[in-house]
């Protein structure tokens, strides 16, 4: 069985503007903590995710070959609640982009005061050139990867929604992680909050 790693040609533009993001978030935070008179410390606890978990994935594609995937996971903070945030699959993924979605999330949570903190997880692929079942191999593969980081006391339980809609995800939690507890997944994913 042949096995290839997941050799992405992205566009140096792109990967330039996302590995910007985390640092256009952090000095938003800073910003806001400056005109909110905070101490520092709340920029220096803020400014970076509390886990980052980075994962590789392999997966055998319908040809019968092995790729092996990168995936992400980012907790920001949890200190409101179970963190909360999706799974992005895209081919110009990069770890900072994670980073600072996460960090968005905590503060959309926080603002809206929803009792969650953020998190996101993303997925270096081209779900456009997968097939469904490469698709669902690749979700399983990946909460498989990140299972120690997210259960079910530290992620709030709204349905996850990849390009063709079905919840793979939370099928391979409810496995893993919850079996015989509260299913992760809703039936449907327009439940969200």
């Amino acid at each position: 069985m042949a096995v290839e790693s997941l050799g992405m040609k992205k566009n140096d533009e792109s990967i330039k503007e996302k590995d910007n993001s985390l640092l256009e978030f952090q000095e938003t935070l800073k910003e806001a903590v400056n005109i909110l008179n905070y101490p520092p410390q709340v920029f220096e606890f803020l400014k970076k995710p509390m886990r980052f978990l980075e994962v590789s994935i392999p997966v055998q594609m319908d040809n019968g070959q092995t790729r092996i995937f990168q995936g992400y996971r980012a907790q920001h903070n949890d200190a409101p609640g179970p963190t909360k945030g999706g799974i992005r699959f895209h081919p110009d993924v990069t770890p900072e982009e994670v980073k600072a979605l996460a960090g968005w999330m905590s503060l959309k949570c926080g603002i809206t005061d929803l009792p969650y903190g953020g998190a996101k997880g993303g997925i270096v692929c081209d779900p456009r050139q997968m097939s469904s079942n490469e698709l669902e191999r690749l979700s399983r593969g990946y909460v498989r990867a990140v299972s120690q980081m997210v259960g079910q006391q530290r992620i709030s339980r709204r349905p996850i929604c990849i390009p063709t809609r079905k919840l793979w995800h939370g099928c391979s939690m409810n496995t893993i992680i919850l079996e015989n507890s509260i299913p992760l997944v809703l039936s449907q994913a327009n439940q969200l909050l």
